[in-house]
């Protein structure tokens, strides 16, 4: 992440955690520790139990999460989640949560583009339970 990523970063998040815990010091702190980080920000994907995203999430675990191209596509109401393997054609596996999609549509504001990567499926504890996805998001 270059400076100048770091630096809108940190304003958006220490202005949102302000609003939240109303410590300026505090909340700025933690925006520049978040900021400072190298690894990219983590996110679910939420709605993974629509349709038929358990059978597609059930799919990805067979391959390395490298060879799982995420797209971020920006619609009217939310940022869905499209995954594609080899070139495929592109899935839409669900949507990112509300509080992430707002922090990357106002970093879209600012001129910055968000890239994801896929981190893995998150299985479900118990017999019946449903299966998750998680992404990485590098700004």
């Amino acid at each position: 992440m270059t400076l100048k990523v770091k630096r809108t970063l940190a304003v958006i998040l220490g202005n949102k955690f302000y609003k939240q815990i109303n410590d300026r010091a505090f909340a700025f702190t933690k925006a520049w520790a978040i900021a400072n980080d190298d690894r990219p920000l983590g996110s679910c994907v939420i709605g993974v139990s629509d349709g038929k995203r358990q059978i597609a999430l059930e799919r990805l675990q067979g391959y390395e999460p490298e060879k799982i191209c995420v797209t971020l596509e920006t619609g009217d109401d939310a940022i869905k989640v499209l995954v594609n393997i080899e070139n495929r054609k592109k899935y839409h596996l669900g949507d990112l949560p509300p509080k992430m999609a707002s922090l990357l549509r106002l970093m879209a504001q600012k001129g910055f583009e968000a890239q994801a990567t896929f981190a893995g499926v998150i299985d479900g504890y118990e017999e019946h339970a449903e299966r998750g996805a998680y992404i990485g998001i590098k700004l």
